[in-house]
């Protein structure tokens, strides 16, 4: 399967995107609708020049892997400038590791708001469906009987019952025994529907699951009609999870049944399956927190509220990262910031705001009240390893201090984040 390659928040327009995904004009609105109201693309807003045009422009506000029906693709992180040489793929599957890290560390549901417009996500319950497979194997149906003289291990009561005893000095001796044998059928209805619906996922996430961490599962080539149609299938679930009391084959049920209640995927019949996150930002502010260790350290000052007479206290300042050196009182502040400055000679652009930058200069005055502040920082994610860009950033009224910016080596700080 082909899978395109996307930017963050760049500005694609129908047409570009008509280009790169090969469909009909109508087949492309019914995808930008859904894509819409799943908060992946947004409209970008026009000025009255280019509203006059009549044609809209779009931007990505994701990051990570989307399918849409047999279509593919993967949207880079905005700061990135050579994603279009990512031919093998390694920065995507970097990236998909570190987000699912991150929700696992976080306990997130992959996109939870979007389970608001979709019920079912193919991508993230294949991830799970086949987690659970690599973990307990498939389906079993064991058969209990016993064997005469077996080699297993005795079931007295049964031989006490059904076989003659005979006594010497007192003692009894069984010449016959039973012992229980517990044999897997591997023809068993279930064993069979596990294996041919892994096999029927796989095939239809294809090459997508590689970027996820996950191997091509291929153990049947039957086809999940050849069980009955869903209704008789499902029923047939729900019998057996009536009788069957071991909690992760419970739970392997339970999955089974809800793969094929949920056979009409996406919206408007559209099948859609994701894995990533709209909020890289807060991924980005992890990593730093990894990356430079410290801790966060709410500032001790505190807004004072006076109302009629009565004074109220609420809410403070808190930097992302502080290190903290108790012996020589001193401190290091770090604030991670997820933009990808652009500077043209004359104008900064796509930088953070005036309030940001306010806010970290506060962050120091506060602490200097109790520490020498040897570091103020914005850090920014930069995908080359020697990056050149340096400066800092100064406010007049905040005289005699400076905000250094720093730019992380992203595939350093992402392995760091990988093995902490």
């Amino acid at each position: 399967m082909k899978i395109i390659n996307l930017q963050e928040l760049k500005r694609y327009s129908f047409d570009d995107l008509l280009s790169l995904f090969g469909v009909s004009k109508d087949k492309l609105s019914e995808i930008i609708k859904n894509l819409l109201a799943l908060g992946v693309v947004k409209l970008v807003v026009q000025n009255q020049l280019q509203q006059s045009s009549h044609k809209n422009i779009y931007a990505f506000t994701y990051v990570g892997v989307v399918m849409v029906d047999n279509i593919c693709f993967a949207v880079y992180p905005k700061y990135l400038q050579n994603y279009q040489n990512d031919n093998n793929r390694s920065i995507l599957k970097t990236l998909i590791k570190v987000i699912k890290k991150y929700e696992h560390k976080k306990h997130i549901q992959n996109l939870g708001s979007f389970d608001e417009c979709f019920n079912f996500n193919l991508l993230s319950f294949a991830i799970s469906f086949i987690k659970d497979y690599a973990t307990y194997g498939l389906y079993e149906h064991k058969k209990q009987f016993f064997d005469l003289n077996g080699d297993n291990e005795i079931h007295w009561d049964k031989t006490m019952s059904d076989t003659s005893v005979y006594f010497s000095n007192n003692a009894p001796i069984y010449l016959d025994t039973f012992s229980i044998n517990k044999k897997i059928n591997e023809r068993n209805y279930f064993t069979r529907l596990h294996a041919a619906m892994l096999s029927e996922i796989c095939d239809k996430l294809g090459d997508i699951l590689t970027l996820v961490g996950l191997k091509h599962i291929r153990l049947s080539d039957e086809k999940l009609s050849c069980f009955g149609d869903t209704n008789y299938i499902v029923k047939q679930i729900e019998r057996e999870l009536s009788r069957q009391f071991v909690t992760y084959r419970q739970n392997t049920l339970k999955m089974m049944k809800k793969y094929l209640s949920n056979s009409d995927y996406g919206m408007g019949g559209e099948f859609i399956s994701f894995v990533g996150t709209s909020s890289f930002h807060m991924v980005w502010e992890d990593i730093c927190k990894v990356y430079f260790g410290g801790n966060k350290k709410p500032i001790e000052q505190k807004p004072k509220w006076y109302i009629n007479g009565i004074v109220c206290e609420k809410d403070t300042l808190e930097p992302d990262i502080i290190i903290e050196n108790k012996d020589e009182n001193t401190i290091e502040i770090y604030d991670a910031k997820y933009y990808d400055i652009k500077f043209d000679g004359k104008t900064v652009y796509q930088n953070p705001g005036v309030g940001d930058v306010i806010k970290q200069f506060c962050y120091q005055l506060s602490y200097e009240k109790t520490y020498k502040v040897i570091k103020n920082i914005f850090v920014f994610p930069s995908d080359t390893e020697n990056n050149q860009n340096e400066g800092f950033v100064e406010f007049e009224i905040f005289e005699g201090k400076k905000i250094h910016l720093l730019y992380l080596y992203d595939q350093e700080a992402f392995e760091r984040y990988l093995k902490s």
